[in-house]
């Protein structure tokens, strides 16, 4: 399995795994679904209402079903209703975020990127690539994180809070702050690091002399702390 790197808002960059075949197939499988109650769904409408043919009805009915992948990936940060029950999306593999051409792009070779093609290209490539993905440089990664949480040892009832307003981080700040100084890779980015730090302060309206690591733990470990004490 390989990884790529992808670069967060905060310039600091998170490894992602890359989905394997089964991951993609399955979600291919459950946006066919999607498409073919949508297709469906309107001849049983038709057929109720003997609906007749028009050229905007043929549109309605068609245009959602040709466009899919197209506006699902572009509107749901890469994501369609299949990848994103089976936690994946799509990604460059640059660590950039994707453009509408990228999309546009692995939309346009599905015209012959059928099953059999994109199986076989994806057991050959390192990135589990189909051919619009070689063509746009974008691979699919899962969006649940590999990296290990830090373990935040038991504190004691008179545990001294440094932040009290460490409660102004949300649980997506806090789960990202978790996974950045818990992973060797990000740890060497200290620019990264720093932005994190003084993003982290902004949100929290706190200031500190300490080195950025150090900080980031303590007021994650007041979060942790004021988070549990509050529940």
């Amino acid at each position: 399995m390989s990884y790529i790197e992808i670069q967060t808002t905060q310039n600091i960059h998170l490894e992602y795994e890359t989905a394997s075949i089964g991951e993609r197939f399955v979600a291919a499988i459950l946006d066919r679904l999607v498409l073919y109650f949508w297709l469906v769904i309107w001849a049983l409408l038709i057929n109720m209402y003997d609906l007749g043919f028009s050229i905007w009805l043929a549109i309605i009915i068609l245009a959602p079903y040709l466009f899919y992948f197209l506006l699902c990936e572009l509107l749901f940060n890469g994501q369609s209703p299949g990848k994103r029950i089976m936690s994946v999306r799509v990604a460059k593999i640059d660590g950039t975020v994707p453009s509408f051409g990228d999309y546009f792009l692995r939309w346009i070779f599905r015209l012959i990127d059928n099953a059999a093609v994109a199986i076989v290209c994806m057991m050959f490539t390192v990135r589990c690539q189909r051919l619009g993905d070689l063509a746009a440089k974008t691979c699919v990664v899962r969006t649940k994180s590999s990296a290990k949480l830090v373990k935040v040892p038991e504190v004691s009832p008179d545990y001294h809070v440094r932040y009290d307003t460490a409660t102004l981080l949300s649980d997506h700040d806090a789960a990202l702050i978790a996974q950045i100084i818990s992973n060797p890779v990000t740890l060497r980015n200290k620019v990264g690091l720093k932005k994190l730090a003084n993003k982290v302060k902004t949100i929290t309206q706190t200031s500190s002399d300490a080195h950025d690591l150090i900080y980031l733990k303590r007021i994650l470990e007041d979060y942790r702390y004021l988070s549990g004490k509050l529940s």
